[in-house]
C-alpha cells in the first residue's frame, strides 16, 4: 500500500486543512469532531475488553479439539504398546480429554464475559469508539501531539479489526484499516506527520457527512478535553461480571438456598431427621427475612 493509499475528494494534502472550509454554510466541522469524541474511559474499557476476548479468540474450540486429539493418540499408542491396563489407559485419555475440555470451558466463559463488559459500556454503537479514536488523533495532531495522535490511530486500527468492524463505507473503511496497519508497522513519527494530514482531511470529510445525515441529533455534548483513562485488567471485569449476576433477582432469590446446601448435606449425612427439620428452618427464614424486590 502506498503511504496516503487513502485520498480526499479534493487530493492529498501535506497540511490539515480548515476544518470549516470542509463544512457546508451552516455546519462548523471542527465542532462536528468534538461531537465525536465521548468519555474516554468508557472507549479505553471496551478496548480493554475487546482485546482480551480477541486474545482468546478460537483457542476454547482449538484446545477442545486439541485435548480429544491427543487423547486419541495417546491411547492408541498405549493400546499398540500393551502399555498400562485397559482402565488406567481410559483413565488417562478421560484425563488428558478432560482437563482440555475444562481449560476451553473456562476460556469460553472469560470470553463471554470480557464481550458481556464491552457491550455494556455506555456507547450509542460499537463504531461510535471508532469515531472517538479518529476525532481524538485529529485533535491531537492539531495540537501537535503527534506521538499520542499517533496513538490514537492504532486504537483505531484495533477496534476496526474487532469483528470487522466498518464505521465507514466498506471501500474506505478497508483503505483506512490498511493505513492504520501501516502507521503501526513503521512506528514512525515522521512518516506519520508527513503522511495523516490527507488521511485527516478524508476523515473530517466522512465524519462530517455521518454527522449530518445520521448522529446529527445523538451528538449534542461538546466532551473536548483528550483525558486519559487507566487500562482495565481482566480480573476487574471479571469483578464487574460477579457484582453484576448477584444484583440479578433470580440469583438473588436461589443464592441463600444455594449457601445452605452444602450444610444441609452433611447434617443429612449424620441425621436424616435433622437435615429435614433444618431445611424447614432455612426455608422459613429465608421467606420471613430475605425478600428481594424488583428494586433489588
Amino acid at each position: 500500500m502506498s503511504d496516503n493509499s487513502v485520498d480526499t475528494d479534493g487530493g492529498i494534502s501535506n497540511n490539515i486543512c480548515n476544518p470549516a472550509s470542509l463544512s457546508g454554510d451552516n455546519v462548523d466541522s471542527n465542532i462536528i469532531i468534538s461531537r465525536f469524541v465521548i468519555e474516554e474511559y468508557v472507549v479505553k474499557r471496551y478496548e480493554d475488553a475487546m482485546d482480551w476476548a480477541e486474545k482468546i479468540g478460537n483457542k476454547p474450540t482449538i484446545l477442545i479439539m486439541f485435548g480429544y486429539i491427543v487423547g486419541i493418540g495417546t491411547l492408541a499408542v498405549l493400546t499398540a504398546l500393551n502399555i498400562f491396563s485397559e482402565s488406567t489407559r481410559e483413565l488417562l485419555f478421560s484425563a488428558t480429554f478432560g482437563i482440555s475440555v475444562g481449560i476451553g470451558i473456562i476460556l469460553w466463559v472469560l470470553k463471554r464475559i470480557f464481550l458481556k463488559y464491552a457491550n455494556k459500556q455506555d456507547m450509542l454503537e460499537p463504531e461510535a469508539a471508532i469515531y472517538h479514536r479518529f476525532a481524538r488523533a485529529i485533535q491531537e495532531y492539531m495540537n501537535n501531539n503527534f506521538e499520542n495522535s499517533m496513538n490514537e490511530i492504532k486504537s483505531a486500527g484495533k477496534m476496526m479489526n474487532y469483528e470487522e468492524q466498518k464505521p465507514f463505507p466498506p471501500r474506505v473503511s478497508k483503505e483506512l484499516f490498511e493505513y492504520t496497519e501501516t502507521v503501526s508497522e513503521r512506528d514512525s513519527v515522521d512518516f506519520f506527520k508527513s503522511s495523516f494530514p490527507s488521511i485527516a482531511n478524508k476523515l473530517i470529510t466522512l465524519m462530517t457527512t455521518v454527522y449530518i445525515f445520521e448522529h446529527e441529533d445523538l451528538y449534542k455534548e461538546d466532551i473536548s478535553m483528550l483525558e486519559q483513562a487507566q487500562e482495565t485488567s481482566p480480573r476487574d471485569m471479571i469483578l464487574s461480571y460477579l457484582r453484576a449476576l448477584t444484583q440479578n433477582r433470580v440469583v438473588r432469590i436461589v443464592l441463600p438456598y444455594v449457601i445452605a446446601a452444602p450444610i444441609l448435606f452433611l447434617v443429612y449425612q449424620e441425621n436424616k431427621q435433622a437435615a429435614q427439620i433444618l431445611a424447614v428452618i432455612v426455608v422459613a427464614v429465608v421467606q420471613t427475612y430475605y425478600k428481594p424486590t424488583e428494586s433489588d
